[in-house]
């Protein structure tokens, strides 16, 4: 509206209309603004708290790691140091057995040596009738026999004690 001098006159009417105007798009403008404000305050609200727990469990997690990757390095030197006492025992047993083996054989192979004075005496024996024998056991021929054999035999004092004593067993 326009007055005598022709300015432009406002009246309240007209305020109220622009007012009125102005709050219907401005209300709905305000709302979609704060709507979309406050979803995304929410989303990063949350978001922030995601991963805030997101990096906890994360660390726990490597704790958790770096614990059983200690754990497991511990368990693999526990299994070396058994499986290396079971080897250097298997080892020394084995050797033990070796040293008492060898130990068996050169006892053996000394028996054999000291015992090889009776071996002609043995052929002799292995080849006379001990039947026949008793039963011409007076004879003077037989007895003549007997003390050749006595004579070639060597003295049981020769040989060494430890022979008779010795029992080795081979395995």
């Amino acid at each position: 509206m326009r007055d005598n001098k022709g300015t432009v006159v406002v009246n309240l009417d007209l305020w109220l209309a622009i007012l009125s105007i102005c709050i219907s798009f401005a209300w709905p403008l305000a709302a979609f603004v704060a709507r979309n404000w406050l979803v995304a305050w929410i989303s990063k609200g949350v978001e922030y708290r995601f991963d805030v727990k997101l990096e906890e469990l994360r660390a726990e997690l490597r704790k958790k790691e770096e614990r059983l990757k200690s754990e497991l390095r511990d368990r693999e030197a526990e299994i070396a140091t058994l499986r290396n006492s079971v080897l250097s025992g298997s080892a020394s047993r084995q050797s033990l057995l070796d040293k008492r083996r060898f130990e068996a054989v050169e006892k053996v192979w000394t028996a054999v040596n000291d015992l090889a004075l009776l071996k002609p005496l043995s052929g002799v024996m292995a080849i006379v009738n001990f039947q026949e024998v008793a039963k011409d056991a007076n004879h003077p021929n037989m007895r003549r026999f007997l003390s050749t054999i006595g004579n070639v035999a060597p003295d049981l004092k020769d040989l060494k004690k430890n022979v008779a004593r010795d029992e080795t067993v081979l395995a």
